[in-house]
């Protein structure tokens, strides 16, 4: 492969400037630890120091003629000298570029062997050609990377969308996580992460790059303000991903995850990997409070779930002829019920779930009279089947809404529940609930594409009084 045209010139000036330092005391060094992949498929961190140039070589750059000739070279680029002294980046990351821009970022290419600093000649073209590509391309590519450690599946990827897929995570992206903390080694003295934590989801991101001339970026603060503002509160359609929007990329995921089977499955959070010209990461956690089973509990994706995770992700993009879709509130409740430590707040988040399924079309508040009566009468009828024994299931989403009604008003939750005669663990109860509300939403989801008038009241009078 051919060197990068500018790496002759800022090979010359960095090993000049290299020679300089007599005293490594004058270098800040940073700790990095770099992950590789065994033949098992396990990821091993080593930790090294990375010299940090930059501080350095500003300082110096006036005393050294290759310098000049460095940055004649830079200004002369085809691609480097049309954005000198222009703001250079995404919709959300910009900054200025300049003749030390390209400096730096090369100069990453140093590395400390035997307590000595090291220019090599391959290196710093290797780094400046992914300057430049960054520079050739029209967009900038990020990606989010979501770690679920509970899944199975021998033949990956599984392609989820366009730029949405499941798969084993690089080093590079475990990396990642486990510096943002949202994948954990096994400990500091032996880091280590199994082969089957480092599964996920990826989701490639593409942000139009963009070279802003100087007298275009004089904004104020007020304009920049509003321009962020804005970015954040775009409203989010399932399926669209942007860098704003990470919270939502995992929720949606889960939704679609945690309604295709009903084996745990969550996250610690999720990372966004972007690849400007500086490099950084920026880590979204939020699922901290996530407790992972005490007893592995695997989710195993197997060609069938592959599929309906495929189907479910298209369906809820899909709105009906008169612009309905699942509220919400539907998945964030339903999420945060998976997630939940005690059964009392499981209740409720289902229950919540089902009020906002089955009681859309009941009126003002003033007017909802009987709320448990009618929710258990709408979902049992709902949800009927011939396999189905719809009094049984009044009975339950009946006793549920119960349940619910007990808890909110400061009531305390029995060890055992009593519906239809039969007394259940309150886990067994939740565990069932679960189940009824993952098929009312699947259900669901599937009547809003289907039928222009779900769920008007129209629709369940209809529904209730066939």
């Amino acid at each position: 492969m051919a060197d990068d045209p500018l790496s002759e010139p800022l090979s010359a000036y960095l090993k000049e400037a290299v020679n300089d330092l007599h005293d490594s005391n004058r270098i800040y060094m940073l700790p990095e630890t770099k992950w590789t992949k065994d033949a098992y498929g396990n990821y091993r961190g080593s930790t090294g120091n990375r010299p940090l140039l930059g501080e350095f070589l500003h300082r110096q750059k006036d005393q050294s003629a290759l310098y000049d000739q460095a940055v004649t070279a830079i200004y002369n680029d085809t691609d480097f000298g049309r954005a000198i002294g222009c703001m250079v980046g995404s919709e959300s990351d910009l900054m200025l570029f300049d003749c030390d821009t390209v400096i730096t970022y090369a100069a990453d290419a140093v590395t400390k062997l035997d307590g000595k600093l090291h220019v090599r000649k391959p290196e710093v073209s290797r780094r400046l050609g992914e300057l430049r590509r960054y520079f050739t391309k029209p967009h900038q590519d990020d990606k989010i990377i979501i770690p679920l450690p509970s899944l199975e599946y021998s033949r990956f990827p599984i392609q989820i969308d366009n730029g949405i897929e499941i798969d084993i995570l690089t080093a590079d992206e475990v990396g990642a996580c486990i510096g943002s903390g949202v994948l954990r080694p096994m400990g500091n003295n032996f880091p280590l992460l199994p082969a089957e934590e480092c599964l996920g989801v990826r989701i490639g991101i593409q942000s139009p790059l963009r070279i802003v001339p100087p007298q275009d970026f004089q904004v104020s603060q007020e304009d920049l303000m509003r321009r962020l503002t804005q970015a954040s509160t775009e409203p989010h359609k399932f399926g669209t991903v942007s860098p704003w929007k990470i919270s939502d990329c995992v929720d949606d995921l889960l939704f679609v995850l945690r309604l295709a089977r009903s084996e745990p499955i969550g996250t610690l959070g999720a990372v966004l990997i972007s690849n400007p010209m500086t490099g950084w990461t920026r880590a979204w956690i939020g699922q901290q409070d996530w407790n992972f089973p005490s007893k592995r509990m695997p989710y195993e994706i197997d060609q069938a779930t592959a599929r309906q995770i495929r189907d479910l992700w298209r369906k809820l993009k899909t709105k009906n002829e008169n612009g309905h879709c699942l509220p919400p509130i539907c998945q964030r409740r339903f999420n945060a019920a998976m997630e939940r430590v005690l059964p009392e707040d499981a209740i409720l988040d289902y229950l919540i779930t089902a009020e906002a399924l089955f009681l859309s079309g009941s009126g003002s508040p003033e007017e909802r009279g009987e709320l448990g009566f009618r929710l258990a009468l709408r979902a049992s009828k709902f949800l009927e089947t011939k396999e189905t024994d719809r009094l049984a299931l009044y009975k339950f989403i009946k006793a549920a809404y119960d349940k619910r009604s007990q808890i909110a008003h400061g009531g305390s939750l029995p060890m055992t529940v009593k519906v239809g005669g039969e007394e259940v663990s309150v886990h067994e109860f939740v565990d069932k609930l679960s189940s009824v509300m993952r098929r009312a939403l699947l259900t669901a989801i599937d009547k809003y594409i289907s039928d222009k008038d779900f769920p008007t009241p129209n629709y369940w009078n209809l529904l209730v009084l066939r």
